[in-house]
């Protein structure tokens, strides 16, 4: 460690913290799900697993809420000391959650780039990919764009043009 870098903290990091706090909370989610799915194949009846599952769920959101109030702790203590180990921000140094290595300077801007989740990463269009190419396209509307000809919300109805009459009255 340079002589820039924090002596090394007897307690982990925001960033370690908050990681805990993601492995509980996923681990509740399993628990539901495995309890789901033996209730639904009756396997064994819902007291016998609800319970316990209850119990566990309970649990798991109880140490989800124990390390995000502990992560909080230590993102108070990094931010006095003038890093992060969580959150890429200008005027702090941003650092490896488990070794506190240094890995942006305070004075270089950072890089913005927010952490995309499972979903939007499974659903989302990637640029650069044929799919993305084939959007970029002009023609057809994108879904969520409105067709040019289509009338917008508030307008009043269309009357239909006029006919001519074929003979006077």
């Amino acid at each position: 460690m340079s002589a820039s870098d924090p002596a090394p903290r007897p307690v982990p990091s925001a960033g370690r913290w908050d990681l805990r706090r993601r492995y509980t909370q996923l681990a509740g989610v399993i628990v539901v799900i495995v309890a789901a799915v033996l209730i639904a194949m009756m396997r064994a009846p819902l007291v016998a697993v609800g319970i316990p599952a209850a119990i566990l769920v309970i649990g798991a959101i109880g140490g989800s809420a124990i390390c995000a109030h502990r992560a909080s702790m230590a993102m108070t203590l990094e931010r006095a000391a003038g890093y992060s180990t969580v959150i890429d921000a200008p005027g702090y140094e941003l650092r490896d959650a488990n070794t506190l290595a240094l890995l942006r300077q305070r004075d270089v801007p950072p890089t913005l780039e927010s952490r995309r989740s499972l979903a939007l990463g499974i659903f989302g269009v990637k640029p650069g990919t044929v799919l993305a190419g084939r959007r970029e396209e002009p023609g057809e509307p994108q879904p969520g764009e409105p067709r040019p000809d289509a009338p917008r919300p508030g307008d009043a109805p269309r009357d239909p043009e006029p006919q001519p009459r074929d003979s006077p009255r």
